[in-house]
């Protein structure tokens, strides 16, 4: 049996025996009525059984008609509570969700959002995939990730959602000059004689906490330790002067026509955590 268009013509089927005539059907669903009266003679065809008599003046359903209708509304009901379900889940924020997004950003970032978000929505449940690499969205079955610096080409729909800066910081305590050693991560450059390689941006801030040198570090991620007075901005001893570029921060996915109400809840909410973080700084400068 091809069944493609069985579901279909079910529902025709329903609504010709409510109207109780092919003209009142074909009106109610804009259709001609022969294209309606082909359909379910289709139908008829494709069950090998006839599912009504019809007359001039009226529409008479057979036994198998009678017990074939009854499953035919059982069928609109299904479907009308799938749509149902489906617009709840697109009204409330629900579900699970992954995030991936760089340790630089976890701590003043991404951390208080995922505990605001489902803290006020107990059915939201996020994932948390902390990396500094460029994850494959596909591959990681990721909704959403958070990049920040250039991106690599990729298919993914990317929307800047903000910007960060980055300056040199050193312990208080700590005089600043050529002798101090400079904390380096891998995609930093360096032609400082003393340096101290590291892998993560906390693990630089550790160090620059000690004093064991300078570092070039995002703002955000040492608000605190500015606010309070333990780490301060200076120019790089060998290079004075030097300013450092803003670096774009992204968030991606890969839904191409109908973005899920949570992702775009999600993203909007990091993007608004990271705009507010952005003035305080500006505003403490």
């Amino acid at each position: 049996m091809e069944n493609k268009l069985l579901s279909f013509r079910m529902q025709l089927f329903a609504s010709v025996i409510r109207a109780g005539s092919f003209t009142v059907a074909a009106e109610q669903l804009n259709l001609t009525k022969s294209g309606l009266s082909q359909h379910i003679t289709a139908l008829e065809q494709e069950l090998g059984v006839q599912l009504m008599h019809r007359t001039t003046r009226k529409l008479t359903l057979s036994h198998a008609g009678e017990i074939f209708f009854d499953r035919c509304v059982e069928l609109e009901n299904l479907l009308r509570i799938a749509v149902d379900e489906l617009n709840e889940t697109q009204s409330t924020i629900c579900g699970s969700l992954t995030l991936t997004a760089p340790e630089g950003l976890v701590r003043p970032v991404i951390s208080p959002v995922v505990i605001q978000l489902m803290a006020k929505h107990p059915e939201l449940t996020i994932d948390l995939i902390v990396s500094d690499k460029q994850l494959d969205l596909v591959q990681g079955n990721i909704d959403v990730a958070i990049r920040a610096g250039k991106l690599v080409d990729s298919a993914s729909k990317a929307r800047r959602i903000g910007e960060i800066n980055e300056h040199w910081y050193i312990n208080k305590n700590i005089v600043c000059s050529e002798s101090v050693a400079e904390i380096v991560l891998p995609w930093q450059n360096s032609s400082s004689e003393k340096q101290l390689k590291v892998s993560t941006f906390p693990a630089a801030i550790e160090f620059v906490l000690q004093g064991a040198g300078i570092a070039l570090i995002p703002d955000i991620t040492v608000l605190d330790f500015i606010d309070d007075g333990t780490l301060v901005k200076v120019e790089h001893p060998g290079e004075p002067g030097l300013k450092q570029e803003r670096i774009p921060v992204y968030a991606m996915h890969n839904y191409q026509n109908h973005t899920p109400r949570n992702v775009q809840y999600v993203i909007a909410a990091i993007e608004d955590a990271l705009q507010n973080l952005t003035k305080k700084l500006d505003n403490m400068s």
